[in-house]
């Protein structure tokens, strides 16, 4: 049960909730970040890069990432990858790991006003996005870092235009097991997301059908388009072709599992330019985040290539193109 109700804003499970006129809420942990403190280590320390740390440098390290994840599941998707990476190397971490980790501090205090924007959409034009991503080899034991985004959107962005994009689950993660290529942890990788996805989607339909029932979840989740986008093209085209000609068994048995549901539950997959792949900072360390700033900062987006946001990228985001400005 609810002990409190608020009306307009408040703070809800130490995040700052705000309503604005036109039902858009704004989600930010601002004073929080501001708090994050960094691990004091000396400039004689610093010099021992290479040099494990000790049992108490190793309680504060786990303190402040466990600390900044909290960041990361409330409003900071962009701390998301950085976090995950460090926190896998905790166990044998080193001095230049403590450096690291103080960087991300600075990072998330620098960026405490950042916000997460839920945008108000009319409930028939409800549909669902979900980006996939995954960096191969690059986490501990060689395994591989996903990540996966869902977002909240209008119709536009499903017919090719800048369209409202809101975003409501995140995450940044270690794939279980060590997988042989790319196109394996990309494919897992969309797996996941997926499944997230549908059940995000399934919430949905729960809230707004007074008859929803799970047993027949799939004739009500069918109703809501949901589209899942990756940059990876090997995937794309082996989940587009009649046939399955991976190598991998395993994977060959995952891609199938993954063209079925496409099939049966209303999906529609697409390919998107890399350097509009936003989910980058959810898999790999030192992604640009110009692009991934003002889709969260404006909660808007395109799935197709878009010249101008291309153009703005390769300028390093310091200057907005006008057609830019006016379709945001």
């Amino acid at each position: 049960p609810f002990k409190h109700w608020k009306l307009h804003q408040g703070e809800f499970l130490g995040k700052q909730l705000q309503q604005m006129p036109d039902m858009s809420i704004r989600i930010s942990q601002e004073e929080y970040a501001a708090q994050v403190k960094s691990i004091f280590v000396s400039k004689e320390r610093r010099r021992e890069k290479e040099q494990e740390i000790t049992e108490d440098e190793r309680q504060r390290l786990r303190g402040l990432l466990g600390g900044i994840n909290w960041l990361v599941s409330g409003c900071r998707p962009d701390l998301a990858a950085w976090c995950s990476l460090l926190q896998q190397r905790v166990t044998k971490a080193r001095v230049k790991d403590l450096i690291e980790s103080n960087k991300l501090a600075a990072m998330a205090r620098e960026g405490s006003t950042a916000a997460i924007w839920v945008k108000s959409i009319a409930v028939p034009d409800v549909r669902f996005v979900v980006l996939t991503d995954a960096a191969w080899a690059n986490g501990a034991e060689k395994c591989s870092q996903a990540g996966y985004m869902i977002a909240a959107c209008d119709q536009k962005l499903h017919q090719d235009e800048w369209g409202t994009f809101s975003i409501l689950r995140w995450k940044s993660y270690k794939q279980d097991r060590q997988i042989h290529s790319t196109l394996g942890a990309e494919l897992l990788s969309l797996s996941r997301g997926l499944a997230e996805a549908r059940w995000v989607r399934s919430m949905w339909c729960e809230a707004v059908f007074v008859e929803y029932d799970l047993k027949e979840d799939l004739q009500w989740s069918q109703r809501i388009p949901l589209v899942a986008a990756v940059d990876c093209k090997p995937v794309y085209d082996h989940a587009k072709s009649e046939s399955v000609s991976i190598k991998d068994k395993r994977m060959a048995i995952e891609m199938l599992l993954l063209k079925s549901d496409i099939k049966k539950h209303n999906i529609t997959l697409r390919w998107m330019a890399t350097q509009q792949m936003i989910v980058d900072v959810l898999t790999k360390l030192g992604a640009p985040l110009y692009l991934f700033k003002k889709v969260v900062s404006e909660a808007q987006f395109i799935l197709v290539e878009d010249r101008s946001v291309v153009e703005w990228i390769h300028r390093g985001g310091k200057s907005v193109s006008k057609k830019i400005s006016n379709e945001i």
